[in-house]
């Protein structure tokens, strides 16, 4: 009698009797039932082989070590060579190959028939990617991809922050969009991707800061675009009616720019300046009844200026009649605009003054674009 389902074994015949003989018959029956049984058993030193699907689980509290290679239509088998190693080969009309969670979900399959693996989840990858990658990439790409010309085939195309089409790449506004927006505390630090002739670097807010605002000239405090003497820098006069003739527009410069006349003191003002600034010291002396009238002209240097006209004129006082000799003394703070060489032109005039009437410049500072 063969084994039940269970896999108990019974005897095929009834246990013999005691003082009763044993016939030939019973007992051929009986050994010939073991002997059947028996070759139904798995060997322990690897004799024969299962003819059947083990039809439960298995346990081990060891290793499972395969000896044998794996074949193209097993279903679901575990195998070993010297040269691949341990071999997952299996067959499914979805995946041919798939590695679940404890709860059951996908982490890993292969689709039946392909030799590319699908990774549902996101794969985190700490030692970096090495070689080369051919065909789509699908999804946004964190790091660094590092190839040469000639190694970057023409049909790799991206999707997703970075996309491709052959050789030309996009950076989609996601990139930026996507990103954690900083509403405040903007740092001279911080970094902003540009393109500089077709090459994308890097750049700190700190080279956006110069360029809009000079690095701060020698003895000059900052504020934006204007900066001004910080009141430790010596400055110089520069007598008007000493240094320019009356109604004649002549031209006042840094060292080396090429002026008439020439003023140390706007030698920190950039290039990028465009305005300089002076305070403006009058001295008046009438020389009669009649008002007694001063006035002050300027404009860049790259024009060509009238006197008298109202558009040129950045500084004027006229005095109230008056006893002849009467003075009168005022300071005004007067802006004026530079051409790209930070040249300007000046002239001035006078009226119904007398001796020891004058003007004075003295430099304060400038402001760029």
């Amino acid at each position: 009698m063969a084994r039940n389902g269970s896999g108990t074994y019974t005897l095929p015949l009834s246990a013999v009797v005691t003082a009763t003989t044993i016939t030939s018959a019973w007992a051929n029956t009986t050994t010939d039932d073991i002997e059947t049984e028996l070759t139904d058993s798995l060997s322990r030193s690897g004799k024969g082989g299962l003819s059947a699907s083990i039809p439960s689980d298995v346990g081990c509290t060891g290793t499972v070590n395969p000896e044998g290679d794996t074949s193209a239509g097993d279903n679901s088998a575990l195998g070993y060579t010297s040269v691949d190693g341990a071999i997952l080969t299996g067959q499914g009309s979805t995946n041919d190959v798939t590695i679940k969670n404890d709860a059951d979900a996908i982490a890993m399959r292969v689709p039946t028939g392909t030799i590319n693996p699908v990774f549902p989840g996101a794969v985190t990858v700490t030692g970096g990617v090495t070689g080369d990658v051919t065909g789509d990439v699908t999804g946004d790409v964190t790091g660094d991809v590092t190839g040469n010309s000639d190694t970057v085939t023409t049909n790799a195309n991206l999707t997703g922050d970075v996309t491709s089409v052959g050789n030309a790449t996009t950076l989609t506004v996601d990139a930026i969009t996507g990103q954690t927006a900083l509403t405040s505390g903007l740092a001279s630090t911080d970094e902003l991707l540009v393109n500089d002739g077709g090459v994308i670097k890097r750049m700190d807010i700190s080279v956006l800061e110069d360029f809009f605002y000079p690095a701060q000239a020698t003895g000059h405090i900052r504020a934006g675009n204007t900066q001004i003497l910080d009141g430790n820098t010596a400055t110089t006069a520069f007598d008007l009616d000493a240094n320019i003739t009356e109604s004649t527009f002549e031209t006042v410069g840094p060292t080396g720019s090429g002026a008439t006349n020439i003023l140390s003191d706007m030698d920190e003002i950039p290039s990028t300046g465009t305005i300089v600034m002076f305070d403006c010291y009058i001295e008046l002396i009438s020389s009669g009844a009649s008002p007694a009238e001063l006035a002050v002209y300027a404009c860049k240097g790259d024009v060509s200026p009238s006197v008298n006209q109202e558009r040129n004129t950045v500084a004027r006082f006229v005095n109230d009649p008056g006893v002849s000799g009467q003075e009168y003394k005022t300071w005004t703070r007067v802006f004026i605009p530079l051409d790209s060489s930070q040249i300007f032109k000046l002239t001035w005039t006078m009226n119904n003054e007398t001796g020891g009437s004058g003007i004075k410049f003295y430099y304060r500072g400038f402001m760029t674009d």
